[in-house]
């Protein structure tokens, strides 16, 4: 668990039924902001008392009442030292006292902190005292490192790595070998439906697929085809539930990662619309082989419409489900560039124009999409592209839900369709009532309203491929 993600952890320890180990990144370690300067000398109390600012920040309630926190935290260190020394302690409270827990479980703990995070800090004075004895008295089971530089965040490819390499040190040393199982990459459901997760493709260019199967034979593959970066977590968790509503209804389901990004290998700056039409050939080719199937469908979200496209002519009859598709690659990358543009210019006091984040875009190699690289090899493969009539070839069914609070289709999306019936497709259409801002962290956002996209998105999935099937 990272950061705040390992002080869930801590607590939800006493109640995991076989837990053999636990790394914690970078955990806060402090119980709140007074704490954190518990352990500060006397001297350094007092020297504060006497800051001018200090001082002038006693007429303000809301810093007068931090002092008296800080103040109340200290005595209560001083007092539990004490105690300590006169009558002995029992199990401490807070960090210290939910990593002693999970010790006397004799399971093993790493903890590791960036020299440059501010919770090393915080970490310091608490190793000289009772956390530092809780270490020394673990026998070896708890495991306290440092990484140079500052790890939280994990804002470099740098501190990644280091952060990498400390935890698969650490899990081979716990596990005596670096062998892996396929079986323990096999999740078993109650109903008897299987989760499994594979690394597929040539040594270096592995793409991290996982593959939801039905208990008994697969009447089907469904190929889930994600966007990218922010829209491929936006709409993650709802493909995750989707997979798992498809093998209830007995389909095989593959979701993947394209090659450059998440679990998958590969550099972002190398994803092109090409390399992930490729990646979907290569999934659907190998899910085929493994749930033993000889029919196919597609379920693609925004960008992933567009590397579906070439794709999918190998499966002429495998219906195509689109929700949200972009159906330009220019247009997707100038509404890209425009958000990025607004948030440029709220950060910045001006002088940043369309053209000139272009030419940066171009001259860097990538931009910074709300913390995600998106690399200028895939705007230039993308600009050129549109999908078009020949999805439909061959009388191919094709479904498309466009989120918008219109009352029908607009814009490219109704021409798309038009297109497709011309060419013979078996098109439906509809509009969902709901906008998704895909590039945004949206303001106000409320969450009955994505509860009910995700419903839609399931059901109406599910509903066509039925007809399907």
């Amino acid at each position: 668990g990272s950061c705040f993600g390992g002080r869930t952890q801590l607590v939800a320890a006493p109640d995991i039924e076989g837990l053999e180990g636990m790394a914690l990144i970078v955990p806060p370690v402090a119980e709140s902001n007074a704490d954190r300067h518990a352990h500060r000398s006397v001297r350094w109390f007092v020297q504060q008392a006497v800051r001018g600012d200090v001082l002038t920040g006693m007429f303000e309630k809301k810093k007068r009442d931090n002092y008296v926190r800080m103040l109340k935290a200290k005595v209560r260190a001083v007092g539990k030292k004490l105690r300590l020394v006169k009558a002995g302690a029992g199990r401490p409270r807070g960090f210290a006292g939910q990593v002693g827990a999970v010790l006397e479980r004799r399971i093993p703990v790493l903890m590791t902190h960036g020299t440059a995070d501010v919770y090393s800090r915080d970490l310091a004075p608490m190793l000289e005292g009772t956390f530092g004895e809780i270490i020394a008295a673990s026998n070896g089971l708890m495991s306290q490192t440092y990484i140079e530089g500052k790890v939280h965040g994990f804002a470099t490819l740098e501190s990644q790595q280091a952060t990498l390499d400390v935890i698969m040190e650490w899990l081979r040393a716990r596990a005596g070998a670096s062998q892996e199982s396929e079986s323990d990459n096999t999740l078993v459901h109650p109903a008897g439906q299987t989760t499994r997760a594979a690394m597929v493709g040539p040594e270096g260019s592995k793409i991290f697929v996982t593959l939801d199967l039905p208990g008994g034979d697969a009447k089907g593959l469904v190929v889930v085809c994600s966007s990218i970066l922010m829209e491929a977590l936006k709409n993650g968790r709802r493909e995750v539930l989707l997979a798992r509503a498809l093998a209830a209804e007995g389909y095989a389901v593959a979701r993947f990662h394209y090659r450059g990004t998440r679990n998958s290998d590969g550099d972002v700056l190398d994803v092109s619309i090409a390399s992930m039409t490729d990646d979907i050939l290569t999934v659907t080719e190998y899910a085929m082989a493994t749930a033993g199937v000889a029919d196919v469908a597609f379920v693609a979200t925004r960008l992933g419409a567009l590397a579906l496209a070439p794709a999918a002519a190998k499966w002429p009859e495998a219906p195509v489900i689109l929700w949200d598709p972009a159906t330009s690659g220019a247009r997707y990358f100038k509404e890209l560039l425009r958000s990025l543009l607004m948030k440029e210019m709220k950060r910045s006091e001006g002088g940043v124009t369309p053209a000139s984040l272009r030419e940066r875009y171009e001259r860097d190699g990538f931009l910074d999409a709300n913390g995600f690289p998106i690399g200028w090899r895939l705007n230039e493969s993308a600009e050129s592209l549109a999908l078009g009539p020949e999805l439909a070839v061959g009388g191919r069914r094709v479904a498309l839900f466009q989120l918008t609070r219109a009352e029908e289709l607009k814009g490219e999306a109704a021409k798309l369709v038009d297109s497709l019936r011309a060419e013979g497709g078996d098109v439906r259409a509809e509009v969902v009532p709901y906008v998704e801002a895909w590039w945004f962290n949206q303001d106000g956002y409320d969450p009955m309203h994505g509860e009910a996209l995700k419903r839609e998105f399931i059901e109406k999935t599910v509903e066509e491929l039925r007809a399907w099937r």
